[in-house]
């Protein structure tokens, strides 16, 4: 057993070395992705694994905007996979519950017993397939108008309502301002609404709305490392995800191998990608003839 320990010590140590280079040396991360995303054209590939295809693996690939299928594959797989209790929603429950369309640019004035009852579905039916015990937090990832991604995270064993968000002017734009005032704070409001409904499925009654003073804390601009590009804003989402199951939040100096963000995220691409294939291979081996 020791020896198992030791060896899983020594391959987490050359992963966390692997990591550290690609993000050091992303004009080499960008070439080992350009060299996958070639391969998978060649192959001709559909399906790669389950509802990832082709055209949605190459949105990896360098200067890409990500799309649903590559989010919610690892909202699904990371979730199911954490020991954290954390709850990921798919890419369209934003659309249809929080805001008034698939846009998500504007939040919902008006939240009726039948949004109610559909969120109490589709949660009950994402802790099943997450295969979660209990629910300590919720993570909900959000596509504004097709060209951004952002994301929020309700955690109940913190009380707290997060909205992280990786465009600079968005952040200065809004974080000095009173919260009523903020960007997100119609966002904030139907999220409060969230809090409500989910903490009566969790077994407990939780009032925010009509509530003068409270002890859950509300954070509509949470400060998060700032992407540089117009492109990653999908990759930084996912790693405030990678966060969110390891620290309970997105951490601005995180010194944990491997799980920092960088000023380019090309390297974190290549890992995605790495880990898609990796799933890929796996099938392949599983499915073949014996």
């Amino acid at each position: 057993m020791e020896d198992a320990h030791r060896l899983v010590k020594i391959v987490r140590d050359i992963d966390n070395d692997f990591f550290h280079w690609i993000d050091v040396h992303p004009e080499h991360a960008a070439l080992g992705l350009k060299a996958i995303m070639t391969h998978q054209r060649l192959q001709g590939t559909m399906l790669l694994v389950k509802h990832v295809k082709v055209r949605n693996f190459n949105t990896l690939g360098v200067q890409q905007w990500l799309d649903d299928e590559i989010i919610n594959y690892f909202v699904q797989k990371w979730c199911t996979q954490s020991k954290s209790g954390t709850l990921g929603f798919n890419t369209w429950f934003a659309g249809r519950f929080v805001f008034t369309d698939s846009h998500c640019v504007c939040a919902k004035s008006l939240l009726t017993s039948e949004d109610e009852r559909l969120v109490t579905r589709w949660y009950n039916a994402t802790k099943k397939e997450q295969g979660l015990q209990h629910c300590q937090r919720v993570f909900i990832p959000i596509n504004e108008n097709n060209r951004h991604w952002y994301c929020a995270c309700i955690d109940f064993s913190r009380k707290q309502i997060n909205i992280y968000d990786s465009l600079r002017e968005v952040y200065l734009g809004n974080h000095w301002k009173s919260v009523e005032s903020q960007k997100n704070a119609g966002t904030l409001l139907v999220l409060m609404w969230l809090v409500e409904v989910i903490s009566r499925l969790r077994g407990e009654k939780i009032s925010l709305q009509n509530q003068g003073s409270t002890d859950w804390e509300y954070n509509p601009h949470m400060k998060v490392p700032f992407q540089s590009n117009s492109y990653d804003c999908g990759v930084h989402t996912l790693w405030c995800l990678k966060h969110i199951i390891e620290f309970r939040c997105a951490q601005n100096n995180c010194e944990s191998p491997g799980l920092q963000f960088t000023n380019d995220m090309t390297g974190k691409r290549l890992r995605l990608a790495r880990e898609i294939m990796d799933e890929c291979t796996e099938n392949v081996f599983e499915f073949s003839p014996k």
